[in-house]
């Protein structure tokens, strides 16, 4: 499916929709919703830096796993640090705005959400590739390393960061209630580790 918004062409797989349909019919916490919100608020945080930057995106591209933005290359570094942060700083704000709202009215829905916005803004801080902390320690290296080398570094990371998350969530699912989520983030690591995403 595509459409337009603000001059942006928005494509959403149908492998994107099916598993959204999959994971709204099988939530039993009542948390995937507001976990989109937060993860749309995120995207939309890049999105509006992007702009102010001058760097108007030519796609966004809604894809299982990710959220691609293509076209709208940054001249500088600096926009590029700023647009990677732009995303996390999004749900911290969202984060510092609602926390005191949830805890004066002692609304757990409201701390929920709130606690969702920085849990997505502390895993897209993450150190490996296809998440902003990448982006950033990318960034940094580059300014130190040939680009070859830096994107090493970045591969090596993500690769050792995808194989602890691996080895914990293989014992998390036969220690506890089996719950995948630790190795599916592993997994999802390591190939991010091998493949350009």
């Amino acid at each position: 499916m595509k459409f337009r918004l603000f001059d942006v062409d928005i494509y959403v797989s149908c492998l994107f929709t099916a598993v959204v349909a999959f994971l709204l019919v099988t939530d039993r916490t009542g948390l995937i919703l507001p976990t989109f919100g937060a993860m749309l608020l995120h995207e939309i945080g890049h999105l509006i830096a992007m702009r102010a930057l001058g760097c108007q995106p030519k796609q966004v591209r809604l894809i299982p796993a990710a959220v691609q933005i293509v076209g709208g290359v940054p001249k500088k570094t600096a926009d590029e640090v700023l647009i990677a942060l732009s995303g996390p700083l999004a749900n911290l704000l969202v984060f510092a705005l609602l926390l005191p709202v949830g805890l004066l009215l002692h609304d757990r829905r409201v701390m929920s959400w709130s606690l969702l916005n920085l849990l997505i803004a502390l895993f897209q801080l993450l150190p490996v590739r296809g998440l902003d902390g990448g982006t950033l320690l990318f960034e940094a290296l580059a300014a130190r390393l040939p680009l070859a080398r830096a994107d090493l570094v970045l591969r090596l990371t993500t690769l050792a960061l995808g194989a602890v998350a691996s080895a914990v969530g293989v014992t998390l699912c036969f220690s506890s209630r089996g719950n995948p989520t630790l190795l599916l983030l592993g997994i999802y690591l390591l190939v991010a580790s091998l493949l350009k995403i």
